[in-house]
């Protein structure tokens, strides 16, 4: 991770932040797999397995939002140059 911040093998700032973020969080879902066998209940390792599950599915929602966006922003730009080009 620190080599991806250092290195900027990314052209925008806004694609190393994002894969930041992405490390950053399978570094945690990394984390939580490995406190599993730590955990003395069958509760706490169900709560474990919902905290991983909420955190892929936080990194799933944020890429599919921005995926989104970064799609209508460039829809809305060829419009635009799609009706100044008629005129």
């Amino acid at each position: 991770m620190i080599y991806i911040g250092e290195s900027r093998p990314y052209l925008t700032n806004f694609a190393r932040v994002k894969d930041i973020l992405n490390e950053s969080c399978f570094q945690m879902v990394a984390i939580l797999i490995a406190l599993i066998p730590v955990t003395l209940t069958t509760s706490d390792e169900a709560l474990v397995g919902w905290m991983v599950v909420g955190v892929i599915s936080l990194v799933l929602f944020v890429n599919m939002v921005v995926i989104l966006f970064l799609n209508f922003m460039n829809i809305k730009y060829r419009l635009r140059i799609a009706k100044l080009k008629r005129t």
